[in-house]
């Protein structure tokens, strides 16, 4: 008699790259602290991904946009994992001048509102997130 694994994927099923994924406002030892979807316009907006089956070398990428849809910024990370798990984070800033690296200047005006950031893995979507700036 065979046994058949129901958790065992088929062949035409697409991987689960993310564990878990989150949105917060600062990492403590290297990992989300307090995650939350409300930012103020003065916040670092921090998205923390989970990699799972990624075993070997990839890039990922956030597309951060504003409320209007516009593009305003693009994050990529490169890593590689030989256990095919990996924790990565992106961040971005809005609301003020800085020397701090991926910034893109934004009126505080057009930054009220819900925006959202689109997470690529080796240029293939995996997932959205909607967040609020008050």
């Amino acid at each position: 008699m065979q046994t058949t694994l129901y958790s065992q994927r088929s062949q035409n099923e697409p991987l689960n790259y993310l564990k878990k994924i989150v949105t917060c406002k600062y990492l403590k030892g290297g990992k989300p602290y307090e995650p939350t979807t409300n930012f103020s316009v003065d916040d670092r907006i921090y998205v923390f991904a989970f990699w799972q089956n990624v075993k070997g070398t990839h890039t990922a990428e956030t597309y951060w946009y504003d409320p209007q849809d516009k593009l305003r910024s693009v994050v990529p990370v490169s890593f590689e994992s030989k256990n095919g798990f990996y924790n990565s984070w992106f961040w971005f800033k809005i609301g003020q001048t800085t020397r701090e690296r991926y910034f893109a200047l934004i009126s505080s005006v057009d930054s009220i509102g819900g925006w959202h950031v689109e997470i690529y893995l080796d240029e293939k979507f995996i997932q959205k997130l909607d967040f609020v700036v008050e």
